[in-house]
């Protein structure tokens, strides 16, 4: 905030002229930043001119991800929330294609029972990524294929086991911390549900 304060005052008009050369300016300014040149991190700025203006940075990690959700279903009897919690590793591959080593960690709210899932992913385009993993709670491989949320835009994903089980859901990103699903999962006796999850 304080080196974005020679903007402060300037024309409307003139700032919503330049948005973009001041996205450059910002990103150019948060990499010279500790943190971000530490860890290798890239930074996003979306500037919008007003008589408030308002600027968003998103500081994303080359290298590493982390993220955790708390969901809460409806409308089925076997399941009821769960906690989760995802790190993975970025990797550099011979093609263009953004490739993942991963591990998340899941704990049901209804019997406490935690699951460990180890896995591999790649994005062969856009928001698409594909991959397998292994559970611990059942000690089989699953595929995986899913639709990156993306805000106020439906999602969707699914994950099979090779004994031929399987769930999935279509969602909606309605915030950037707040997501709704119909969840359908075949081990479930009420298959169908609707899901509610917090980003954290």
């Amino acid at each position: 905030m304080e080196r974005s304060a020679p903007f402060i005052g300037l024309p409307v008009v003139w700032m919503k002229r330049h948005e973009k050369q001041i996205n450059v300016w910002t990103e150019s300014f948060l990499q010279t930043r500790g943190i971000v040149e530490k860890t290798s991190a890239e930074p996003k700025s979306d500037f919008s001119a007003g008589q408030v203006s308002q600027m968003k940075v998103n500081v994303e990690s080359r290298h590493y991800t982390i993220g955790a959700w708390a969901a809460l279903y409806a409308g089925t009897r076997d399941k009821t929330g769960e906690f989760g919690i995802h790190l993975g590793r970025k990797l550099k591959t011979f093609s263009s294609w953004n490739t993942e080593v991963y591990g998340e960690g899941i704990i049901e709210l209804r019997d406490w029972d935690p699951e460990g899932r180890f896995g591999l992913r790649w994005s062969p385009l856009g928001d698409v990524w594909i991959g397998g993993e292994w559970s611990s709670k059942d000690s089989m491989w699953w595929g995986r294929i899913n639709i990156e949320p993306r805000m106020h835009k439906p999602y969707a994903w699914l994950r099979w086991r090779q004994d031929g089980e399987y769930n999935a859901a279509i969602g909606y990103k309605a915030t950037e911390y707040i997501s709704f699903e119909l969840h359908y999962d075949t081990r479930d006796e009420d298959s169908l549900g609707l899901r509610m999850i917090g980003n954290l």
